[in-house]
């Protein structure tokens, strides 16, 4: 039987940090290469534009039909008028990144905090992760998860070699797309981190995920979108 326990059995964000930065380094007080290479691109001006011509084609309507098709019948949750008030800035987002008619959003009935992009098609978000972020850390969280669509293909063939230095990378490239995004809506972006927090301070109940070595460290994930905000002329 199908069921959402399954179907976010990979999601984002769930998993408690990791005590090392990306590719297994204490932080001390440079930054490892990727991160480096990271900025270097992050600082384009013409950043936008960038993202513009990487951007992905939408999915078909067929392919887009046969997502939802293949979801759980139940489970999904409908959630009451204060917490989905929430997902009402969600299009915003979706808008910046060309997505607003093709993303569908599902909050559905697991125990621990989690918001994830599935299929390039559905934002699926736990029912303790709208209980436990404000409106603006689930946005900023949202705006990491559109990052993925970007690098869709290259983050699967990382997953399927086991190539977690490459998925931590990924993980910091989408990070810097949600600050970017957030920066260009007039949302603080340290709810990206703020939201992280709170969601890996709520699963600390379940115990270390199975998918912790995917992410880097979250010293190393702050310092990385501050370094991001200094770049743009944002300070603390």
């Amino acid at each position: 039987m199908r069921s959402w326990r399954r179907v976010c059995c990979f999601l984002v964000l769930i998993a408690p940090a990791m005590q090392d930065g990306l590719n297994g380094q204490s932080r001390g007080t440079g930054y490892s290469r990727t991160e480096v290479r990271l900025l270097l691109e992050f600082s384009r001006p013409d950043f936008q534009t960038y993202l513009e011509t990487i951007r992905p084609k939408r999915l078909s309507t067929e392919d887009k039909a046969r997502v939802l098709t293949s979801l759980p019948l139940e489970g999904e949750v409908k959630p009451e008028a204060k917490l989905a008030a929430k997902l009402g800035n969600l299009n915003r987002v979706f808008d910046y990144h060309d997505r607003a008619s093709q993303i569908e959003v599902k909050v559905v009935d697991i125990p621990w905090a989690a918001v994830a992009f599935h299929a390039r098609c559905v934002v699926l978000i736990s029912a303790p992760a709208l209980r436990i972020l404000t409106a603006t850390q689930l946005q900023a969280i949202v705006a990491h998860e559109m990052g993925h669509d970007y690098v869709w293909e290259e983050y699967e063939v990382a997953m399927s070699r086991g190539d977690f230095l490459k998925v931590q990378e990924l993980e910091l490239w989408c990070d810097g797309i949600a600050v970017l995004t957030l920066l260009d809506l007039g949302v603080d972006p340290h709810n990206l981190i703020q939201g992280i927090s709170r969601i890996e301070r709520f699963n600390q109940k379940f115990g270390e995920m199975a998918d912790a070595n995917e992410y880097p460290s979250h010293d190393a994930r702050a310092e990385f979108h501050q370094s991001i905000l200094d770049m743009k002329g944002f300070g603390e």
